[in-house]
């Protein structure tokens, strides 16, 4: 079912009234009966029975491991069921990845939920979490809806009890729910999917748009990628909202980041957090990287040897970001180990980079600065992300081959980038609509709130008409494929 669907909408509206009709004790009924019969409509009965059989596991394995109290086999059933439940997710999502045949079985959103039920098993063996000993209460956790199609990735300390308890009906929580679902079809429906028709159009024949015509799809890449993510994490989170469930944030204002690492740091934070605290924590900590960093300290140096193993671990840590995006090689190496090249290349030269500012007298304070920065990280970015978007490493390379031995300039001023499915109208379409965007961003970035929040401080007339307005905009401006429903969310295929 498409978050961005009138049958969605139709759905969360029925699992709302439900949710607050019942008696506070068992409200959670009300969202099992929305988590079942989302599953029900987004998966084959096979894909629902794998789902099922996953969850029961999880749930068997965290019931083992808060009655036994030995400490040994509480970490073997622990590793058991990690382990079973990474496998899981390897096995039907990326089986090609290992020339394995594809098994066509894999439950919608497996990609979130598996990292989510490996994080409440290790955070139950470490007692950091509390266990839920309700099945059906574990069942409507584990099969939140909103969290189905593109996550946040969540921790049961975060979301549980409050989706497993009875919340108070607030009409701030619906409103502000409703607002942010309604924010987020816009930057879906009117951005992202507009500017993939522009993407589509270039990618589709790059032989015919080479050049600057790779150059600005790759920056609308961004933005595209951007609006449509964050976009469905507005209606994830603003769905959650309305039930009186906060869902952890999974963007900070990223493009206003002057360096790669910090950028990741505000882009996708709930995966990012993942796998720094159950992959390169617990791989730092291991015995084998203490050995190492031990050696690498006697054979460098104090201060380089420290490093060696946490860039190693860094770099086994974004190999598995880009295998999570799609296991495939494009991914692994645009959207994983590219990037974790230039962050450790960037530590290992900063006493040289600091000594060239130094000795060139740069003003690293100056707006000026802090402005390339931010370009520079948008570029880096972008180069990534057009692996992303390629398909395959070598058609990833030979597009930058395209891109960098054609100079083209012409293009800005004879038209062509009206011939690529969007003509001038659908530009201040979208032009007018990122600005909204950015203005959001910039309240956010010099107020600390959110653009809702500020209309919730304004008078209730002006605040609807506000509203109202948003919402004729999506219904005119929006672009809707076959049958009126939009193109799938890029982050929902993994």
């Amino acid at each position: 079912m498409s978050l961005t669907a009138f049958h969605y909408l139709t759905f969360l509206a029925v699992t709302v009234l439900l949710y607050y009709v019942l008696p506070r004790k068992i409200r959670w009924i009300g969202i099992l009966a929305g988590d079942a019969y989302f599953l029900w409509r987004g998966n084959s009965l096979t894909e629902l029975l794998v789902w099922l059989g996953m969850a029961l596991f999880t749930y068997a394995i965290s019931t083992c491991v808060n009655y036994l109290t030995e400490e040994k086999s509480k970490k073997v059933i622990t590793m058991l069921g990690v382990i079973a439940l990474a496998g899981a997710l390897i096995l039907l999502q990326d089986s090609s990845f290992f020339g394995l045949p594809d098994l066509n079985v894999s439950p919608m959103g497996i990609s979130y939920f598996s990292l989510s039920w490996i994080a409440y098993l290790v955070e139950a063996y470490c007692g950091t979490s509390p266990v839920q000993k309700n099945p059906l209460k574990f069942l409507a956790f584990a099969g939140f809806f909103p969290l189905l199609t593109s996550g946040p990735i969540v921790k049961y300390k975060e979301v549980g009890e409050s989706v497993t308890s009875g919340n108070a009906l607030s009409l701030d929580n619906v409103t502000n729910g409703a607002t942010r679902i309604a924010w987020g079809f816009m930057k879906k429906l009117i951005i992202a999917d507009r500017i993939a028709i522009l993407i589509n159009t270039v990618y589709g024949n790059p032989y015919r748009y080479p050049g600057l015509f790779f150059h600005v799809a790759n920056a609308l890449f961004i933005i595209q990628l951007y609006a449509d993510f964050s976009g469905c994490i507005d209606i994830a989170l603003g769905s959650a909202e309305m039930l009186g469930i906060k869902l952890p944030e999974n963007f900070e204002l990223p493009f206003l980041s002057q360096t790669l690492e910090e950028f990741w740091r505000k882009w996708h934070i709930t995966l990012g957090g993942w796998i720094r605290d159950f992959i390169l924590y617990p791989i730092l900590k291991s015995p084998l990287f203490q050995a190492i960093g031990k050696t690498s300290k006697k054979l460098f140096g104090k201060k380089t040897g420290k490093k060696i193993p946490v860039w190693i671990g860094l770099m086994i840590s974004w190999f598995l970001v880009g295998f999570w995006h799609g296991g495939g090689w494009n991914y692994i190496f645009g959207v994983g180990l590219l990037f974790g090249t230039i962050i450790i290349l960037g530590q290992m030269l900063d006493p040289v980079f600091t000594w060239i500012l130094k000795i060139l007298h740069v003003n690293t304070e100056a707006l000026s600065w802090k402005g390339f920065r931010i370009v520079r990280t948008w570029f880096f970015f972008g180069t990534g992300l057009s692996f992303f978007r390629a398909g395959s490493l070598m058609t990833g390379f030979r597009n930058l081959k395209l891109a960098y031995t054609t100079f083209n300039p012409w293009i800005f001023f004879t038209g062509e980038l009206y011939e690529l499915g969007l003509d001038r109208t659908d530009f201040n379409i979208l032009l007018f609509f990122l600005a909204l965007v950015a203005i959001a961003g910039i309240v956010r970035f010099r107020t600390g709130k959110s653009i809702r929040a500020l209309m919730a401080e304004q008078n209730a007339l002006f605040r609807w008409i506000a509203y109202a307005l948003l919402v004729y905009a999506i219904i005119i401006y929006g672009c809707y494929g076959t049958g009126f429903e939009s193109a799938s969310f890029i982050y929902q295929g993994f």
